[in-house]
């Protein structure tokens, strides 16, 4: 896992109310992320307003949110902003 995160161009970040609430690996992976060209936060279970609670930084980032979109919608969604770089 630490050399995919290493490689990789750009990051995703699943952001669940387990992730939020298991701060040691989440912390870790989430650092190596934020240093990506494209970080994109995806939210399922919980609010922009409780990741601003968990981190300053992930509620600025534009990101997608199963409330409003399905899986295939936000996945269609991210490869269009992968794909536009």
């Amino acid at each position: 896992m630490d050399k995919g995160l290493q490689r990789a161009r750009a990051g995703i970040a699943l952001l669940t109310p387990a992730y939020l609430v298991g701060r040691f690996w989440t912390e870790r992976e989430l650092g190596a992320l934020l240093h990506k060209d494209t970080l994109i936060p995806v939210l399922h279970g919980v609010t922009f307003e409780e990741v601003a609670e968990y981190s300053g930084i992930l509620p600025d980032l534009t990101g997608f949110e199963t409330s409003r979109d399905s899986v295939e919608v936000i996945a269609q969604k991210i490869a269009a902003a992968l794909l536009s770089e």
